[in-house]
Order: C-alpha cells, then sequence, then structure tokens
C-alpha cells in the first residue's frame, strides 16, 4: 500500500528525473533526442494503458456514489492529489441506419419541430484546379471566404 511518504517521494523523484530530462534534451544531438522520443512514446503508451482500469474503477465509483449525476472528486494518499469523475448528461442522437427522409414524410411540418437540420460546407478536393474555371470577380468573391489552414506535422515514434 503506498503511503503520504512514499507518494510524496515517488512524484518529487519523479519530477527531477523530467527536469534533468529537459536539460539533456537541450544538448542531446538528433539522434539522441530520437532515442529519447521513443522510448518516452513507449512510456506514453504503456502509461495510457495502466490508465484504464484507474479510470474504469473510478467511473463505476462515481457512478455507485452519485446514483448516474453529477460528479464526484477522490482524494489520493498525498497532499494535492485529487481526481474528480464528471458524469455527462445523457444525449440524444439520429440512429446510422434512420431513414429521415422517410421520418420527414411522415411528420410534414412537424418535422422541424423535433428535429435540427444541419448543412456543412467545405472545398472539394480539387477546388485550387477548379476555381481557376471562374471569371476573375467570382474568384476573387469564393478566394475571400477561403482560409489556407497549414496543419502541424504529426511526429511518431516507434516503441
Amino acid at each position: 500500500m503506498m503511503t503520504v511518504k512514499t507518494a510524496s517521494t515517488t512524484r518529487t523523484d519523479l519530477s527531477a528525473l523530467l527536469n534533468q530530462l529537459e536539460g539533456y534534451i537541450e544538448k542531446a544531438s538528433l539522434e539522441e533526442v530520437v532515442e529519447i522520443g521513443s522510448i518516452l512514446w513507449g512510456l506514453i503508451d504503456q502509461a495510457g494503458k495502466a490508465m484504464d482500469p484507474i479510470k474504469e474503477a473510478l467511473r463505476l465509483e462515481t457512478m455507485n456514489q452519485t446514483g448516474g449525476e453529477g460528479s464526484q472528486t477522490f482524494n489520493g494518499v498525498s497532499p494535492g492529489s485529487s481526481c474528480t469523475v464528471r458524469v455527462p448528461r445523457p444525449t440524444l442522437k439520429i440512429a446510422k441506419k434512420a431513414d429521415i427522409e422517410g421520418i420527414r414524410t411522415l411528420l410534414g411540418a412537424r418535422f422541424d419541430k423535433l428535429f435540427s437540420t444541419a448543412t456543412n460546407y467545405k472545398p472539394a478536393k480539387d477546388f485550387e484546379d477548379k476555381v481557376f474555371m471562374l471569371n476573375q470577380d467570382e474568384i476573387d468573391t469564393v478566394m475571400g471566404i477561403i482560409e489556407r489552414v497549414e496543419n502541424t506535422p504529426r511526429v511518431s515514434f516507434s516503441k
């Protein structure tokens, strides 16, 4: 069983190790940075898997204590160590196999009282090739509503 002293020492030791690691990374070669990243990637994966039964136990205890509504906070063995579990309210969604057009026909004007309709727009895959088929005024207007988003490069490591 973990005691307050053990938990506090473990937290302090791990914090010190992470601080040392951050300092080391600043001076490391690219190959060393890749090696450290690969090791940390594997540890993150292991930690995520180790968290699953912890989160499940806390969810179950929260459901037992709250009856499935609200939130519950649990304290750890050392001061400041806690976890809050929030139970979201149930939401309604339309089943994937639903025949929405059939329901719309069945309900007629009452459909819009029960359902909201969302329409999404996004540029077509070949937008940049086809936009130049428009005249210049149309191009200017259309391009005025388009934003180019530079996505962050994805980094992954072997474990």
